[in-house]
């Protein structure tokens, strides 16, 4: 009897310590890459993770619904005396209406803005999408063209902390594209909704992102009050609630979506995707030149897909697992 039960026991333990084994070896996941090494990142449901090709770090927004549109009155266009920079600084705001809910589902988003550093990799790698100051034989090469459009930007613009320029829609969907490719997991731009909805914190009811005080703007965002005229290293500022980091200002940020101007009057209330055709993709967030007033979480912008300029970059998003 006394025998029996220590086998019991032994049999018990066993299989304690198979099923510890089994849920250590779910804690990762394998990932290819293009030279068919394995790739291993954490189980990355409800956690923040970092992808090891690109060393980019991703933040896990949880989904929900929100209020999606220009939920604040916008005066800061009038109340500050910039020098405008663009007409739609000053316009009203027709294309953040109606106002309309909107719900999203979990997924998650880059930390930073994609970097001079992680961009260089994937462009040197495919040997393709050159960001436009370093096009060969391009007027606005900044070593050999005429153009001083990036080159004012000095050191800013080849650092490897500083968020990448020069980028077209074209070009900054590419990289979702080789960086899905290299690691087997599906990225791609963040759609409207989702930027939205992860620059106010969660759908919070934020006028930029991380604050809704004018006063305090400086604290979260680089734009023209403060950025001295050129891009700044990714994280110095602080991050909205979720721990995102220049949601507001520094780069316009590129969205998935085809840009339409009375799109949120049809938009669908669940994971709305942007109209299906068009000629202007969204650009959302601001950059260093803007206005408090342009890098409002709610404000909208649009270029051409080919269009690039020293205020375009991105950051890439994910579906959660």
């Amino acid at each position: 009897m006394h025998i029996r039960m220590l086998i019991m026991r032994q049999l018990i333990l066993s299989l304690c310590v198979l099923i510890i084994l089994a849920f250590s070896m779910g804690g990762s996941v394998s990932l290819g890459d293009e030279g068919g090494k394995g790739k291993h990142l954490p189980v990355t449901e409800g956690t923040a993770f970092t992808e090891t090709n690109t060393e980019m770090e991703f933040i896990f927004v949880k989904g929900g619904c929100y209020q999606m549109g220009n939920t604040f009155e916008s005066s800061e266009g009038k109340a500050i005396p910039y020098q405008p920079i663009y007409f739609e600084d000053y316009a009203q705001a027709t294309d953040e209406e109606p106002i309309h809910e909107v719900c999203v589902s979990d997924f998650y988003l880059g930390k930073y803005e994609v970097t001079n550093r992680q961009y260089r990799q994937f462009a040197h790698e495919t040997g393709s999408h050159l960001p436009e100051w370093e096009e060969n034989e391009g007027n606005n090469n900044i070593y050999t063209g005429g153009n001083e459009h990036y080159t004012i930007m000095g050191d800013a613009l080849t650092a490897d902390d500083h968020p990448v320029v020069g980028i077209s829609w074209n070009d900054a969907a590419a990289f979702t594209e080789w960086l899905s490719g290299k690691t087997g997991r599906t990225f791609r731009l963040p759609t409207e909704a989702q930027w939205e909805f992860a620059a106010r914190s969660g759908g919070k009811s934020e006028k930029w992102a991380g604050t809704s005080d004018l006063s305090s703007l400086r604290k979260y965002a680089w734009f023209a009050d403060n950025a001295n005229g050129t891009t700044r290293a990714i994280g110095q500022k602080l991050p909205n609630a979720l721990g995102l980091h220049d949601m507001s200002g520094n780069v316009w940020e590129w969205c998935q979506d085809w840009y339409g101007d009375h799109y949120y009057g049809s938009s669908p209330r669940n994971d709305p995707q942007g109209p299906p055709d068009g000629t202007m993709r969204v650009l959302r967030g601001g950059s260093w030149i803007s206005i408090p007033a342009s890098v409002r979480a709610a404000n909208r912008d649009w270029g051409y897909p080919s269009g690039r300029t020293s205020i375009y970059g991105f950051r890439v998003a994910t579906p959660a697992r």
